[in-house]
């Protein structure tokens, strides 16, 4: 979605003016960038940044021309019903990780600082996207 925003923001019609491929991972993506059966890719940084690193013909050959603003992720959410204990224990864990050394790696292999908690009013910028989206790219 947000590569398509982005797009339709610079003045692409991405009825006309583009084919868009779902290639089913984000390194899929960018290797079909490499392999030349597409002009180019959307991906985010930890993808990117891992196949850069492992392929250095990747790197060498692509490069990240132009990056959106990001918005919230990595959203935990639990089915209601979930056993009240069970959920507190798992939230302290993630609220916690950044506080522990085995936490750290964790989050520094998930290229996160830390889990902050959430609310209705921490993913409205999502909400918003989603509807503006929603309403301006996929069905103009």
């Amino acid at each position: 979605m947000m590569p398509q925003n982005f797009l339709h923001e610079h003045g692409l019609d991405l009825k006309k003016d583009v084919t868009i491929h779902y290639l089913g991972s984000q390194e899929s993506s960018i290797m079909g960038t490499f392999y030349k059966s597409c002009a180019a890719s959307g991906t985010w940084p930890p993808p990117w940044l891992a196949l850069s690193k492992e392929r250095q013909e990747v790197k060498n050959e692509l490069r990240v021309l132009w990056q959106t603003k990001p918005l919230p992720n990595y959203g935990l959410v639990f089915k209601k019903g979930f056993d009240p204990e069970v959920l507190k224990v798992v939230k302290e864990v993630f609220l916690n990780l950044h506080k522990e050394k085995e936490g750290r790696t964790i989050l520094q292999e998930m290229k996160l600082s830390k889990f902050e908690e959430a609310n209705d009013n921490t993913y409205s910028p999502v909400k918003t996207y989603i509807s503006n989206f929603t309403k301006n790219v996929r069905n103009p």
